[in-house]
């Protein structure tokens, strides 16, 4: 079953620092609407050995709702890494599920699997654990 209504979040989600040494903390908004998803975020990436950079990370796919909503997507990251002075970007598949824990209160996990992200890197699999928050 679609998921047929309007719910609109504040959100805040973080990885644990990834096999090759990436952590990604994002704040942003998250929307879902008669079936569609979109995010858009402020993301910070730490990686020791390829430097920190401030990135803007768009995104939107599809929902299902049954139970607890789940989504698939795509997303794109654009950003500068500021230890190496140089711009980053990578794509990728996302898919995802929100469990509602009150009406304004709930938790988003997904797994997206970076493509390009570093020059040295051909992708990264990253799983992301959140909260959102709803106001209602």
């Amino acid at each position: 079953m679609c998921a047929d209504t309007e719910d609109d979040f504040l959100y805040i989600e973080r990885n644990k620092k990834s096999d090759l040494d990436i952590q990604i903390t994002s704040i942003g908004g998250f929307g879902m609407n008669e079936g569609a998803v979109g995010h858009l975020d402020l993301s910070y990436i730490e990686s020791f050995k390829h430097g920190n950079a401030l990135a803007l990370d768009l995104g939107g796919g599809i929902s299902f709702r049954s139970g607890p909503s789940f989504f698939l997507g795509i997303g794109f990251l654009l950003g500068y890494n500021f230890d190496e002075y140089a711009p980053i970007g990578a794509y990728y598949p996302q898919v995802g599920s929100i469990v509602h824990i009150t009406k304004t209160f709930g938790i988003v996990a997904t797994g997206r699997r970076y493509l390009n992200l570093y020059s040295n890197i051909e992708h990264e699999n990253i799983v992301m654990i959140g909260l959102l928050f709803a106001s209602y």
